[in-house]
């Protein structure tokens, strides 16, 4: 019974002491939660203007590698450009092979000795 008599007695005084908060705490607590808010909102504005510049640096790269894709798309592939660069190279060797199989020199009938220059023989 002592016990809960006892209880009873500390058990108001204890709750009392909780409610007795002054105002000057309460302004200090709503002054934190102020500041911690306002240092959150700015965070946010950062953020959200910091992901708009992402967002127009994506739709930049986005858009070259489009207009990239397009132009490589347009050029001759490797092997077709490869393919070209071997029949023009084919063309102009066989080109120089018949110029210079043209001439005095490719007559079999003249000798070492006789051969003349191609001018002299014309004429």
């Amino acid at each position: 019974m002592h016990k809960l008599f006892f209880l009873s007695l500390i058990l108001p005084l204890a709750l009392n002491a909780q409610n007795n908060v002054s105002n000057a705490d309460l302004s200090k607590k709503l002054d934190l939660i102020l500041t911690k808010v306002g240092g959150l909102e700015q965070r946010v504005s950062r953020l959200e203007s910091d992901n708009a510049e992402v967002k127009k640096e994506v739709k930049q790269v986005a858009k070259s590698a489009k207009e990239a894709k397009t132009a490589t798309e347009t050029w001759p592939s490797p092997k077709k450009r490869g393919r070209k660069i071997f029949f023009n190279k084919l063309r102009i060797g066989m080109e120089s092979d018949a110029d210079r199989n043209k001439g005095p020199w490719t007559n079999p009938k003249l000798e070492i000795n006789e051969k003349k220059s191609y001018w002299a023989q014309s004429s």
